[in-house]
């Protein structure tokens, strides 16, 4: 991100507020303000915003801004901030978007469609889509996946979130280089199948089929926002489920997992 671009934003109608810097963001059908503690966040977060993010102002927003709401400890750096806003803006868009529902999934791509790999955070869904990417798959969401009114699924390529060094550098590593082809990643791309898969540390990949009710209810339990949409959120996921192949199981080890899944495919 360069000085200028920062400059650019902040002459672009970003106001202030309680000694923030407030930015405007509209991305897949939610507009979200977030408030910056200084410019030298500001210019950590940006490179972190979800792709095709825009600029607008802070009377088009809605719902409270995403702030840094934890007490400052001496050890707390701009860089920590920047990583903490940017994964509850995410979620603010996943939560406010009025085109789209966001299941909490891990998404590749094989050819021109898509493996789900629904999951809350911390069960592993990163590992898994590394895998499978280190596998062949083109890589579209490591949390969320976008489902559109027809049930198409749509990329969410923030920067995939590693908690360990297994496949990756701890942190965030752009993915980008793993996208499938921009057509795809323009018009998204239908479910080939969907994987419930529960991290078992040292157990054997083992999936069943899931019947389409059983995958419903699972969906909807992964599904950001739904209690405040429980209407859309059905009608998205029931087209979402005209998905041929529907899996539930346990995995262990994200290598053979992924072997396993692509071979199902």
């Amino acid at each position: 991100m360069l000085i200028s671009d920062i400059d650019l934003i902040l002459e672009q109608g970003t106001g202030s507020e309680a000694g923030d810097i407030t930015l405007g963001v509209s991305c897949l059908g939610s507009a979200v303000a977030v408030g910056v503690p200084n410019r030298e966040c500001l210019e950590l977060l940006v490179p972190l915003l979800p792709p095709g993010w825009k600029q607008i102002g802070i009377e088009r927003t809605s719902g409270e801004p995403v702030r840094w709401q934890s007490p400052m400890r001496p050890e707390t750096t701009n860089e920590s901030i920047a990583h903490y806003l940017a994964s509850q803006l995410e979620y603010a868009i996943a939560e406010r978007s009025e085109t789209f529902v966001f299941l909490h999934a891990g998404v590749v791509v094989v050819g021109e469609e898509a493996i789900i790999l629904p999951g809350e955070s911390h069960a592993g869904k990163s590992t898994l889509v590394a895998a499978l990417v280190k596998q062949g798959a083109a890589y579209f969401s490591d949390e969320y996946a976008v489902i559109s009114s027809e049930g198409r699924v749509f990329p969410f390529p923030r920067q995939i979130a590693m908690r360990n060094d297994l496949y990756y550098p701890v942190g965030r590593t752009d993915l980008s280089h793993a996208l499938p082809e921009e057509s795809i990643v323009a018009s998204g791309c239908r479910a080939a199948m969907i994987v419930f898969a529960k991290y078992v540390p040292d157990s054997v990949c083992q999936l069943e089929p899931l019947d389409r009710t059983s995958a419903l209810i699972e969906l909807c339990q992964n599904t950001v926002g739904f209690r405040a949409r429980p209407d859309m959120s059905f009608s998205y996921l029931d087209r979402l489920l005209d998905c041929p192949r529907i899996f539930k199981g346990q995995r262990g080890d994200a290598d053979a997992a992924a072997s396993r899944i692509l071979a199902l495919l």
